[in-house]
């Protein structure tokens, strides 16, 4: 009997995050395929050192490009090229499926080359069309096969505008495992803060524009905060990106008479030892909901993007943990009310009427609502199904 050739996948991821999510998928592709005995698969695409290091053959490296930001002024002819070269490359090997996880300013449009190839398309964690751009379903439903999805909300949504879909529950939950959560004493012993101090996390994002918008004003937050709140030690520690300059948070905390500390590629553990976090609005915000520490959340962009963006904005809610909840869970303060006269009010607030615990528990709500660990292990069964390995 002829053996069969092995599968190949386009898998195209952008963001530090979608490369993450996408190694911990093709990992567990890799192993679904060894446990049936099925050909191993040939996986190729874009994305980051993760993914290359769970054994994509990366065509480029495109978060280095994303890491700043999608800017269409300085790496617009960059992105072309890479568009490009994966397009070529999808004609030249004629790719059995192709799994676009996230980033849809590049991989939708990528999905309408791929389309005009025949190549099937699964999308793997939704654009955000719940929140912002609805129209972009239409492109969807037009040019995507199957969507893999992390809200169990999103489902609904794509069922009713009838696009196959699966909600498989949120990757984070892969990577914060029960093993990676600890108890707090020891989280504080390992980052050397005292067991009964307050310790207050400020996890101003991961790229340096957000660094240089929201780091200055958690910081004059965070010196409010502790002028006016006496019953306890404060302590601030800041969750800093691997990938940011310690001569930048050096600047920007040099004129803060504030007792800080300073964590690279700690988030995790910063998120573990605090009482309350101030954090940007984005991932960690999911992050902290799985933690189950009450939380802040803020967002500022430039004016410009402002006005450009607010009116495309469909959602109640900027912050993923009210937005999952369907209710405020947490404080937010977008823009114009990130200011630290409003961010120093909300925390004082919360701490001064003792709301921590009652946060901790709407918080427990949402992570159970973002399904169980397994979604790497659920996506990729849903993938090898799609490629007609109905025994799964």
């Amino acid at each position: 009997m002829k053996s069969m050739p092995p599968k190949k996948i386009l898998i195209v991821a952008g963001e530090a995050s979608s490369d993450l999510h996408g190694s911990n998928l093709v990992r567990a592709l890799r192993e679904k395929c060894r446990s049936k005995k099925i050909p191993c698969l040939k996986v190729i695409g874009l994305g980051g050192p993760r993914m290359q290091a769970a054994g994509v053959e990366l065509l480029y490296d495109l978060t280095r490009l994303a890491s700043a930001g999608l800017d269409p002024l300085r790496n617009f002819n960059k992105f072309t090229q890479v568009f490009r070269q994966v397009v070529i490359n999808a004609r030249q090997e004629k790719p059995d499926l192709a799994v676009l996880i996230d980033f849809p300013d590049f991989n939708l449009r990528l999905a309408a080359k791929l389309k005009e190839q025949n190549i099937p398309i699964i999308y793997y964690i939704s654009p955000q069309i719940w929140a912002w751009r609805p129209g972009r379903i239409k492109t969807i439903a037009r040019l995507i096969d199957k969507m893999l999805v992390i809200f169990e909300f999103e489902e609904k949504l794509y069922q009713k505008h009838k696009i196959p879909v699966e909600f498989v529950g949120h990757p984070l939950l892969d990577v914060i495992r029960t093993e990676v959560r600890r108890q707090k004493s020891e989280v504080r012993k390992q980052l050397r803060l005292k067991k009964d101090d307050f310790v207050m996390g400020l996890l101003p994002g991961s790229r340096e524009t957000e660094i240089k918008r929201h780091l200055p004003v958690m910081l004059e937050s965070a010196r409010l905060i502790k002028k006016d709140w006496h019953k306890k030690q404060m302590v601030f520690s800041i969750a800093a990106a691997p990938k940011i300059s310690p001569a930048l948070i050096k600047r920007l905390t040099s004129n803060f008479n504030l007792p800080c500390k300073i964590y690279y590629n700690q988030s995790y553990d910063v998120i573990q030892a605090s009482d309350l976090v101030i954090t940007s609005s984005g991932t960690a915000t999911i992050e902290a909901a799985i933690f189950g520490t009450p939380m802040i959340v803020i967002y500022k962009v430039s004016l410009l993007t402002a006005l450009a963006f607010s009116p495309l904005i469909k959602t109640s809610f900027y912050a993923m943990a009210n937005i999952i909840a369907g209710k405020k869970v947490v404080p937010e303060l977008i823009q114009r009310q990130a200011r630290p006269e409003k961010i120093a009010a909300a925390v004082l607030q919360i701490l001064q009427q003792d709301q921590l615990p009652q946060i901790s528990r709407e918080l427990d709500t949402v992570r159970r609502r973002l399904g169980s660990a397994g979604a790497s292990t659920r996506a990729a069964t849903a993938i090898l199904n799609f490629l007609a390995f109905r025994d799964f």
